[in-house]
């Protein structure tokens, strides 16, 4: 659990019998995930430690997120965004102004207010030309236009729907929940009515 060293007001860890595991040396200790939390440091910069206390991302980023499903932290430096993975290693630098976790091999940027998809590699595979980029999976994104979403095939960039008033990703990989004048159903990945 945490404490809080009341002479200095910095935060450590302590087992149930309270006895320190982590010196109370952290500004914050976010809730752990898996066996992750991420944490800042006394010179305000983050990085992450394990439920031992040791350090497993160096303190040296302005901002750290870590997702335990993908395995992937969002790290932020200089006011840009990017990925690393659980050891350390960048997969995506950060030069965009924010971007998503790695989900499907794509992850959602977003530059100079527009947004895109680049693949796991980095690489831009939809450039950043949309109003909004809501989700995605390995095959489709959702992009949202003056409030009216749209299903896109992401190997294409083609537009695959009219504009409905809800459209969203489900556990099946061609089908989409979609919302139109009040009523609701589901698009397959040709974004026909299933």
């Amino acid at each position: 659990s945490l404490f809080e060293d009341s002479t200095c007001g910095l935060m450590g860890l302590q087992d149930d019998a309270q006895q320190i595991v982590v010196p109370a040396q952290y500004h914050y200790i976010t809730p752990f995930v898996g066996e992750v939390s991420v944490v800042q440091f006394k010179n305000e910069k983050y990085g992450a430690i394990n439920l031992t206390g040791k350090t497993v991302i160096p303190f040296q980023y302005d901002y750290l997120s870590y997702d335990d499903n993908s395995e992937q932290f969002l790290f932020g430096t200089n006011e840009k965004y990017g990925i690393l993975d659980k050891a350390g290693k960048v997969l995506i630098p950060a030069n965009y102004d924010m971007i998503s976790f790695i989900n499907g091999g794509y992850a959602v940027f977003q530059q100079n207010e527009k947004y895109g998809i680049l693949n796991q590699a980095g690489k831009i595979v939809v450039p950043a030309s949309y109003s909004f980029i809501s989700e995605n999976n390995g095959t489709h994104f959702i992009s949202v236009e003056n409030d009216k979403y749209s299903l896109v095939d992401i190997k294409t960039n083609n537009i695959l729907t009219p504009a409905y008033d809800f459209i969203s990703i489900t556990e099946e990989p061609n089908l989409f929940l979609s919302s139109k004048d009040g009523k609701y159903g589901y698009l397959n990945g040709q974004g026909k009515i299933a």
